[in-house]
């Protein structure tokens, strides 16, 4: 166990290793995105992220929740229309998703999810 203050987010020493910064910040606003939407899920002691419920699915077993806090972590990186006037900007590219993702410092995998979404690929 891992003592830790209360509010404090623990994230794996691998996104460190990576040196792929847009993962590294994709990853904590996706877990910032659970403490704003879903803290009422943990019990507040302060010792661990410990479920209120222990009959309540984790956040991982539940999809609805991860996908709730990739959408917030999406908007909070990348909102839709600054993403869209870069994206007609570079149109031109072959692969606009490699260069937006750099520009918002985000992973090339999470632009990719978010010019699929929005029907820009």
């Amino acid at each position: 166990m891992i003592l830790v203050s209360g509010k404090t987010i623990i994230l794996d020493e691998s996104l460190l290793r990576g040196h792929n910064d847009g993962r590294l910040r994709f990853t904590c606003a996706h877990e910032i995105a659970h403490w704003l939407l879903h803290k009422e899920l943990y019990d507040g002691t302060g010792q661990a992220a410990t479920l209120i419920n222990p009959k309540r699915k984790s956040s991982e077993e539940n999809p609805a929740v991860e996908r709730q806090a990739d959408i917030l972590a999406t908007m909070l990186l990348m909102p839709t229309e600054q993403v869209k006037r870069a994206f007609y900007a570079l149109r031109s590219k072959a692969n606009p998703a490699a260069p937006l993702a750099e520009l918002f410092s985000v992973s090339k995998q999470a632009m990719g999810i978010f010019l699929r979404e929005h029907k820009l690929t």
